[in-house]
């Protein structure tokens, strides 16, 4: 399963751009509980992505602002499923430990990328994709 793991930002393109430039399984918005994500903005965004792809967001919220804490909270993540971090947008913290992870298990099935959002293109990913125009 193609599983996008999202860091909530309060600004929308950064939720919704992975979404927009590839399919996806599964989706999970990873946020810091004193951030307090209100129940309407949960709502709306499950609305959204719902109607926008047929994906039902899981929201995780992470108790700490450290880094462990979130490492811990991406232990929790399916195994078997093909892990795709966004690092567009949400807390640097987030991308610092989604960084850490991937070093961690480099050999499983987990991909780091990046958008730029004013031009909608990639920044960067690891391991690096393969060129869209092979034969």
């Amino acid at each position: 399963m193609k599983h996008l793991i999202e860091f909530y930002s309060k600004k929308t393109p950064e939720n919704l751009i992975s979404l927009l430039k590839e399919p996806y399984d599964a989706i999970t918005f990873f946020y810091f509980q004193d951030e307090r994500l209100n129940e309407k903005t949960i709502c709306l965004l499950s609305k959204i992505l719902t109607e926008m792809v047929g994906i039902t967001p899981v929201f995780c919220a992470v108790e700490r602002k450290e880094i462990p804490s979130i490492l811990d909270s991406f232990s929790l993540l399916p195994k078997d499923d093909f892990l795709h971090f966004d690092l567009t947008g949400g807390n640097e913290l987030f991308s610092v430990a989604a960084g850490i992870f991937y070093e961690r298990n480099r050999s499983s099935n987990i991909h780091l990328h990046q958008y730029d959002i004013p031009s909608g293109t990639l920044r960067f990913a690891l391991p690096k994709p393969l060129p869209v125009d092979l034969p």
